[in-house]
């Protein structure tokens, strides 16, 4: 006895669901591609009356081929058994479809086919029909949501979150950190998590004391240990700061299982209750082979760091890479790189972009946005020598100097020159820092004063006589 599949089933169901699938069934098969007799012999009366579902039933009243008849196809059809992966993706849809809606298309079968005067298919039909509720009756009711009248909305307590670093982040909230490569994120994030540890302040927001864990996917074991002896001064004093190097795991941490694993190691090394501050670095380790750009890809990521927030109760710090230009001219809403998902999903996004550096320092401006209160833009400073970070006041603009727009003068335009008998076109000034727009109102202020002379599309410093 051939078998009937679950492939043609689904086919057979999306024709009774609606004529629509029988045209788009005629683009990919015909009859005989069929395995079952039956349901190779419902699909030709199928196409014969245009879907009619009691006309089908019709023409296979009585008809016994190998296997059972076309009733019973259309009977197993209705069965609640789970829909196998290997279907493909639009059968699924309609098969799963035909069992919700079954009970609405036999109502409706039935009336057609009493109207039509075919009592004996309307009883057929009667039959599925019993069949059908027996199985909707046995399923479990969906769960209502907890709703809530206003007045008792209103009037509900909500206790406040604890703040693992004032006004920066909070227990049970995930906060994604941009910032651009070489900037000093790791060393940010170990300085937060020692002074988590510690109950000491970081920078100047103080801290709630607790267990922190730093999940370092990028760096070896060797410079992430030299990262935090530079923060800690080589000693452990009894810290409770957790890491986890994924490089020296045997088993790669992956998205799917990170919070099974995360809250596995929080049970192992008897940390519940206690940890305060989990930092992952960085998000694209833990996004291998999917696209930045992709927004559906990104998301449940992300998501999957929103519930370690929740369900651990801790603050989640996670790190990420700014986008490709010059990210100092760029709105904090717009750092990021990739998906608009890094802006949308986070309690809140922030990004550290490079001020100015010299010898012995990189200046820094921390911003962000927040759901609840945050911070103002903050002036950081990283002391090369000491690699320590340290809060310089608020900031003058969440924008860098070097990303502002620069005041333009005269002394700037010809400091330009460097010899009086040098020529320099309109393209060169803007090649020497001079701004676009500002370069012809400038010169022409500069002519005004006798400072510049022009001869074509070049200028020069008028030439002065030279008394011997």
């Amino acid at each position: 006895m051939s078998k009937i599949t679950e492939a043609e089933l689904a086919v057979c169901g999306a024709i009774v669901e609606g004529h629509w699938a029988e045209v788009v069934a005629a683009g990919i098969t015909d009859a005989e591609q069929f395995y079952h007799p039956a349901a190779r012999e419902f699909y030709r009366v199928a196409k014969e009356h245009n879907g009619d579902v009691p006309a089908i039933y019709t023409a296979f009243d009585g008809r016994q081929l190998d296997g059972g008849d076309a009733v019973e196809v259309l009977t197993k059809m209705g069965d609640n058994a789970p829909v196998p992966a290997e279907i493909p993706g639009w059968a699924r849809e309609v098969l799963a479809a035909w069992r919700r809606r079954g009970a609405a298309k036999a109502h409706a079968a039935i009336a057609k086919a009493l109207e039509a005067g075919k009592p004996e298919v309307a009883a057929r039909w009667q039959e599925e029909l019993a069949k059908f509720e027996e199985q909707l009756d046995a399923r479990p009711q969906a769960k209502p949501f907890a709703a809530m009248p206003l007045a008792t909305f209103l009037e509900r307590q909500y206790p406040p979150k604890e703040a693992i670093v004032e006004g920066v982040l909070n227990c049970g909230e995930f906060m994604l950190i941009a910032a651009d490569p070489k900037l000093g994120k790791t060393l940010f994030g170990v300085q937060m998590a020692i002074a988590v540890a510690r109950g000491e302040p970081f920078m100047d927001w103080r801290t709630s004391c607790g267990a922190a864990i730093y999940l370092n996917m990028e760096l070896s074991g060797a410079q992430m240990q030299e990262r935090v002896r530079q923060q800690n001064g080589g000693t452990s004093d009894g810290v409770p700061l957790v890491f986890i190097n994924a490089l020296d795991e045997d088993e790669r941490p992956n998205i799917q299982t990170l919070k099974e694993r995360l809250k596995a190691t929080v049970a192992a090394l008897g940390l519940d209750e206690q940890v305060k501050l989990i930092v992952a670095d960085p998000f694209y380790a833990l996004a291998l082979g999917i696209s930045e750009n992709d927004t559906q890809e990104v998301v449940p990521i992300l998501h999957t760091f929103k519930e370690i927030a929740v369900e651990l109760g801790v603050g989640l710090v996670l790190f990420h890479h700014t986008g490709k230009g010059a990210t100092g001219e760029k709105a904090t809403t717009e750092r990021f790189r990739g998906s608009s998902a890094f802006r949308d999903v986070p309690d809140a996004f922030c990004s550290l972009v490079k001020e100015s550096e010299d010898e012995t320092e990189r200046r820094v401006i921390f911003s962000g946005h927040w759901r609840g209160p945050g911070i103002p833009p903050q002036s950081l400073r990283l002391d090369l020598g000491t690699l320590r970070w340290e809060c310089l006041g608020r900031a003058e603009s969440a924008m860098p100097k070097r990303g502002r727009k620069a005041t333009y003068t005269v002394e700037r335009l010809l400091a330009c020159f460097h010899n009086p008998a040098e020529w320099l076109r309109w393209s060169d000034f803007v090649a020497r820092g001079i701004g676009r727009d500002a370069v012809t109102p400038l010169c022409e202020e500069a002519i005004s004063q006798g400072a510049l002379v022009k001869e074509g599309d070049s200028y020069h410093p008028p030439y002065r006589e030279i008394e011997i």
